[in-house]
């Protein structure tokens, strides 16, 4: 049985046909501005949605509640001021989740909590100022986080304590002022953490000590804290953002791309909230 998907594009009112039976719905680069994904309830057999690269403000999600096998759910590249993720916990199967290249400012990540097959969330390049993980957060097979790029000024890693596959902590440029690794599982599979471009002073390192080698980014005026407690075996490889592998001009035109990159996410989401205040989906 076909059903029909309600479309706004470039202005112009579609419909997107597809089958009731679907298992992958492919909408990325299609220019869309709204979309209602109402008649989506009926799809029940759904394991991936992709929604990236078009201009969505906003997206309404509720419909996924009857999509019990979505696995993977990508609305990157779009223009989304705000996304509640409340229906996505109904949908006990889903891995994958990709927000980035947004313009969110805030997000809710507490229906995800209970979710214990998620394995990577992707919120890279948005504004978000701040986040907050519950210690009873049942990620046990979260195997990469991506905060790359926000406003994030304090994090709490004790919600990872059951994260016994973590593989990728991505941090970089953000406000961070102090972090503390102590709470990562001791068990985790950890192999690259970044924290680059923060306004960190110094980073401890005595939870990690037992743990077995990873790449560790950061800054060269960061100081590393506990490096004689680390076992040699054990030592992290240390990458510098700066001075490893560009020279100090490039550096200069890096830390200038990040700076007015992000200013310009600023700037046109105040342009789209004055644009659209209350914009509605079809």
């Amino acid at each position: 049985m076909k059903i029909k998907l309600g479309l706004q594009r470039e202005g112009q009112e579609d419909n997107f046909d597809v089958e009731s039976d679907i298992e992958e719905l492919e909408l990325a680069c299609l220019s869309i501005n709204e979309i209602n994904l109402e008649s989506l309830e009926e799809c029940k057999d759904i394991k991936k949605i992709d929604i990236s690269t078009n201009n969505l403000t906003s997206i309404d999600l509720l419909p996924l509640v009857n999509c019990k096998k979505l696995r993977s759910l990508d609305l990157s590249n779009n223009q989304l001021l705000s996304i509640n993720l409340s229906p996505l916990k109904y949908c006990k199967e889903l891995r994958v989740i990709n927000l980035q290249n947004n313009f969110l400012e805030s997000i809710d990540l507490k229906p995800l909590y209970k979710n214990t097959k998620i394995k990577s969330i992707n919120i890279d390049y948005n504004l978000i100022s701040e986040i907050r993980f519950r210690k009873e957060t049942e990620w046990k097979n979260i195997e990469e986080i991506r905060l790359f790029s926000n406003e994030i000024e304090k994090i709490d890693f004790k919600f990872l304590e059951k994260s016994r596959n973590l593989r990728e902590l991505d941090l970089g440029d953000n406000k961070l002022r102090e972090v503390k690794l102590d709470s990562l599982s001791k068990e985790n599979k950890i192999s690259a953490i970044s924290l680059e471009r923060n306004l960190l002073k110094n980073i401890d390192l005595r939870g990690m000590g037992e743990k077995k080698k990873y790449v560790l980014c950061t800054d060269p005026n960061v100081k590393i804290q506990s490096m004689s407690e680390v076992k040699s075996k054990n030592k992290p490889t240390i990458v510098y953002s700066k001075g490893e592998f560009y020279s100090a001009e490039q550096e200069k035109m890096l830390d200038k791309f990040f700076r007015e990159e992000k200013r310009e996410r600023k700037e046109r989401r105040e342009e789209l909230l004055k644009r659209n205040p209350q914009r509605k989906l079809i």
